[in-house]
């Protein structure tokens, strides 16, 4: 049995390694790309709402294109309340704590909904569909989480509050009256909703 916890010990030290050593090579190589060629305009914000052109940006051991809606979703958020952000230090936050297994799974919910509590944010998270329309009501902006048991994964996608009251959601720039009429579209089985809002 102690044979066991060592080893299980030494995997970890050596998980954790890896995963750290990782984030700064993936910081460094990041840094070295220019914001604003990943930005687009979707109502009057400057966004990332095109994951596809995030290929030239690492996560974990992937390219952003495939596994980065999670820092996206946090670097969108940041870009709406007016904050001066950069790609480099969302993905080393996601890459040192949030990502699942290397980012193979994406990432963790916990750990943005963190990221955005240390920036400074009231984070709320609710599971209950129910409450989903209610709770989006009282933000101006937040993320919506949406998991699948096929093959089709995960996906994240933030969203804001329009003038009219309507919600856009920043990956595909569609815009719906609530979060319900937005995921009544979809085919996940599972959805989370995450609430940001000034403190």
């Amino acid at each position: 049995m102690k044979k066991l916890l060592l080893i299980i010990l030494f995997l970890l030290v050596v998980s954790l390694g890896i995963s750290t050593t990782l984030a700064f090579i993936n910081y460094n190589h990041n840094k070295k790309i220019d914001d604003t060629t990943l930005l687009s305009n979707i109502k009057g914000h400057e966004l990332i709402s095109n994951q596809r052109l995030t290929s030239d940006v690492k996560y974990g051991f992937f390219r952003s294109n495939k596994k980065g809606c999670g820092w996206i979703a946090l670097y969108n958020i940041l870009k709406l309340d007016g904050q001066d952000v950069k790609v480099e230090n969302v993905v080393l936050h996601m890459d040192l704590y949030g990502k699942n297994a290397f980012a193979s799974l994406g990432s963790n919910p916990l750990s943005m909904a963190l990221y955005l509590k240390l920036k400074g944010y009231d984070v709320k998270i609710y599971l209950d569909q129910e409450k989903f329309d209610d709770a989006a009501s009282k933000t101006d902006f937040g993320i919506i989480g949406m998991l699948s048991t096929s093959k089709k994964g995960g996906h994240y996608q933030a969203y804001f509050r329009n003038e009219d009251d309507t919600l856009t959601f920043t990956n595909d720039f569609s815009t719906s009256a609530s979060i319900s009429d937005y995921i009544s579209g979809l085919s996940y089985k599972y959805y989370f909703l995450l609430t940001v809002d000034r403190k």
